[in-house]
Formats: C-alpha cells, sequence, structure tokens
C-alpha cells in the first residue's frame, strides 16, 4: 500500500501542530487588546478634552476605521495564509528577494520595546499592591497621594 503524503498548501504551512484560537471572538479579544493598548486607554480621555471633544471623537474614530481596520485585516490575512512568524510569513508571502521580511523583524523589535515599558508599569503595579496591603494609602488627599507617587519614583525599591 502506498504511503499518503501531504503536500502543503504553502511552503510555510509544513509545520507542527500549533496551539490556535478556538472561536472568533478570542481572536477579536487579542486583535483589540494588542491594538489598544493600555497607553491609548491612559490618554484617550485627557487628549479628547484637550482636542475639542466630540469633533476630536469623531475624527479619531474616522481615522481608525480608515487606517486601522485595514491594517488589522492585513495582518490576520498575513498570518492565516502563512501560518508562520512575522518574519517567516512575509519572506514565504514576498515576491522572490524582496525585503519584506524586515518589516516583520520591525514589528518583532517594537512589540519589545513596548513590553519594556510594561514591565515598569507592572513594577509600580506591584509597589502600590503592597503599600495598599501595608494601609500606607488610606488617605484620600490628593497632595497625599501626589507624595506617594514621587516618593515611588525617588526610590522605586
Amino acid at each position: 500500500m502506498p504511503s499518503q503524503q501531504t503536500i502543503p498548501a504553502h511552503p510555510v504551512a509544513a509545520h507542527t501542530a500549533r496551539e490556535s484560537f478556538t472561536s472568533s471572538i478570542g481572536v477579536l479579544a487579542a486583535t483589540l487588546g494588542s491594538a489598544v493598548g493600555l497607553g491609548n486607554i491612559w490618554k484617550f480621555p485627557s487628549l479628547t478634552g484637550t482636542s475639542g471633544g466630540a469633533a476630536f471623537l469623531v475624527a479619531y474614530l474616522i481615522s481608525t476605521l480608515l487606517v486601522g481596520l485595514p491594517v488589522m485585516i492585513a495582518e490576520i490575512a498575513i498570518g492565516r495564509a502563512a501560518r508562520a512568524n512575522a518574519v517567516s510569513a512575509l519572506q514565504a508571502l514576498a515576491p522572490r528577494r524582496q525585503p519584506w521580511w524586515l518589516v516583520g523583524a520591525a514589528g518583532i523589535i517594537s512589540a519589545f520595546l513596548i513590553l519594556a515599558f510594561y514591565t515598569e508599569v507592572a513594577a509600580w503595579v506591584f509597589a502600590y499592591i503592597v503599600r495598599a496591603a501595608s494601609g500606607s494609602l488610606r488617605s484620600t488627599d490628593p497632595a497625599v497621594m501626589t507624595g506617594a507617587f514621587q516618593g515611588l519614583l525617588s526610590d522605586p525599591v
């Protein structure tokens, strides 16, 4: 009996079993979480207040739909087609000898740099958890809370 061989549809598709999302909601949540990020959530209220309120909000939403949505759809399509990391996917899908893999490498490097920022934020969270558990943050006076934050910045240990 001849052995059956599976020929992958794409060179990158020849891979071992990998974990994948089990629902579309999981893909949507992961995509939105990485696209929005904490920085956007933190600064959005102040940006809206200082940049024109509702007019800013309308311009922001239109820009997000016209720029962000097509980029997100392209990333999902490339990821599904290649079933590989960003560098390998762009190498496999690009025409011969085109340096599109650099776009994938830039994405990986920027994700690493963003992660470096979030380590500091995580350290602040842990420091505040310890201080809240010890009772040193019981004051509601803004001056006391500002002093606590300044103290954390000047002596993070």
